[in-house]
């Protein structure tokens, strides 16, 4: 049996794993094109995550398409942000910072 994997698998897997990051110091906001974005504010000591449209300190926006990839392993999140398959928006200092934390929930 093959599990579809829409917009709600992956922001329930995303929220799943946000819940280890602990406390980050910083808003996350990633961006489903078309479909939704999950929120992470990893402020306090535990991640607090929503579907909200929240403002946030870095967001992050990509295709579902490329979503799959990057959870698949076909596409590596910093390859995507260098081809611009992935958007980046926000704190880039902090960013960059934070990214091998960040790349771990993708």
């Amino acid at each position: 049996m093959t599990e579809e994997l829409s917009f709600d698998f992956l922001a329930d897997e995303l929220s799943g794993k946000a819940m280890t990051l602990g406390k980050l110091g910083t808003r996350l906001k990633f961006v489903f094109e078309g479909e939704g974005q999950v929120h992470i504010d990893a402020t306090g000591d535990t991640p607090v995550i929503s579907r909200d449209d929240a403002e946030a300190d870095i967001t992050v926006t990509a295709p579902l398409k490329v979503w799959l990839d990057l959870r698949s392993k076909k596409l590596a999140p910093h390859v995507a942000a260098m081809t611009r398959k992935i958007k980046i928006k926000g704190d880039i200092g902090k960013g960059m910072k934070l990214a091998p934390r960040i790349m771990a929930v993708l």
